[in-house]
């Protein structure tokens, strides 16, 4: 075990080696590379996967912008790539630092004491103190308030169109209006929804019970994994036409649909035509968009989903007068999860 695996915060400065490279192969010292910087980003990728071919171009960018707007941040690549010669061609495309190839033991070392799992991954530490601020900012990145949001902070409530990170694992409270027609209302929840789940989490810290919600998520547009989570809890399922125009575009080897998150290179492929917009819908879910929807489905609804080890499962409000969502009903749904009085319903795979 290493020095810096057995301590709980690290300085990234102590972290990360004496030597950094740029995107030329150009070493730098890294004290020099963090001197006046308050954020270091740890960023665990490799060219070899999809979803992280996506993602590079976009934090290169953006990482830019960052600077450009006096944000003192600097991001590190630590790569998963399978040879040498892959790292240099990957990292020259980005715009920021890496952790030297043959560091390998170093890399390693630092993917275990983060517990990285999955790739791409971002991680945003405190220069100084090396405490993880976020634990994964690929949403944060991509937001379309990333300048302002940064260092993204942990909020109460998250939509899972910005943010699903610690979805898997936790017990959690969902309300879902996709459809819901009235703008000013679905604020007034969203706000009312915020207020509870502060106080929640507030309550989560001085509580050692096992039945405690501890994710808050809305899902406000077609944006996110909403069909797939209403699948996942046996919900009536609609798919919302996306916001810009699409067209049927040519087959890629690393696409993924964004309504059902299928990615068979193989299947029809339509695609945003607005510049900037990354956005695909496989045939069925372009077909699906253009269906009209059920008013009873634009109605907003709640409901825990539990994806913790071994107690998978969803739970519904108990009883017809308690599932329209006021604020009363929310803090009844959560009390009455936390008494044991719901029925636990299994997931449909």
């Amino acid at each position: 075990m290493s020095e810096f695996e057995a301590k709980t915060n690290v300085p990234p400065v102590a972290l990360l080696g004496d030597i950094l490279i740029n995107n030329k192969g150009e070493e730098i010292a890294t004290s020099k590379a963090f001197e006046d910087v308050d954020i270091v980003g740890l960023y665990f990728s490799a060219h070899w996967c999809p979803p992280c071919r996506q993602f590079t171009p976009l934090l290169s960018e953006r990482y830019t912008k960052l600077r450009e707007a006096g944000k003192k941040v600097e991001i590190v690549f630590l790569s998963s790539d399978s040879d040498e010669d892959s790292f240099k061609s990957y990292h020259s495309s980005m715009s920021f630092l890496a952790l030297p190839y043959s560091d390998r033991e170093r890399k390693n070392e630092i993917a275990n004491k983060f517990d990285v799992r999955g790739i791409p991954n971002l991680k945003l530490l405190d220069a100084k103190s090396g405490e993880v601020i976020c634990s994964n900012a690929r949403s944060g990145i991509g937001g379309a308030n990333f300048i302002e949001d940064f260092p993204y902070l942990p909020k109460p409530v998250y939509d899972i169109g910005e943010n699903v990170n610690g979805i898997n694992g936790a017990i959690s409270l969902l309300i879902m209006m996709e459809a819901f027609e009235d703008a000013g209302r679905k604020k007034e929840i969203v706000k009312s929804f915020t207020e509870i789940a502060i106080k929640q989490i507030e309550k989560n810290k001085a509580s050692s019970g096992e039945r405690m919600i501890s994710k808050f998520w809305t899902a406000t547009s077609g944006k996110g994994p909403g069909a797939s989570i209403r699948k996942l809890m046996n919900l009536n399922r609609f798919t919302l036409p996306h916001e810009h125009e699409l067209m049927e575009n040519k087959k890629s080897p690393s696409w993924y649909c964004d309504g059902c998150n299928k990615n068979d290179p193989e299947a029809k492929r339509f695609t945003c035509i607005e510049a900037g917009c990354d956005f695909d819908f496989c045939l069925d879910c372009f077909e699906a968009s253009e269906k009209d929807i059920k008013e009873e489905d634009k109605q907003p609804i709640m409901a825990i989903l539990d994806l913790s080890d071994d107690n998978e499962g969803y739970y519904q409000p108990l009883g017809e007068n308690n599932m329209s969502v006021t604020q009363e009903n929310i803090e009844k749904f959560i009390s009455d999860f936390a008494d044991a009085k719901l029925e636990k319903k299994e997931l449909q795979k």
